[in-house]
């Protein structure tokens, strides 16, 4: 099998990600390039330092409320099953 084929290979079979803690750290580099790609589409004017500040804020409130709603739904859950 060619070089070529293996790597078409590789994008028709899904990679397995389990679902433990560990793996959601898999999250942070989407979320980072979503805030990045995000902020400069959005910002009138990139100047480095401004555009660093402004990603790094919308990566943090990105990941401080998808931390809150994995809480809300976790509690949410153990009030149902108890």
């Amino acid at each position: 099998m060619s070089i070529a084929a293996y790597i078409m290979a590789t994008f028709t079979t899904p990679e397995h990600i389990g679902v433990t803690p560990l793996s959601m750290l898999w999250l942070l580099p989407l979320v980072a390039s979503i805030s990045v790609v995000y902020k400069t589409t959005k910002l009138p004017k990139i100047k480095f330092v401004n555009f660093l500040k402004e990603s790094v804020v919308l990566f943090g409130s990105i990941v401080i409320f998808m931390a809150i709603t994995a809480l809300v739904l976790v509690a949410f859950a153990w009030l149902i099953t108890e």
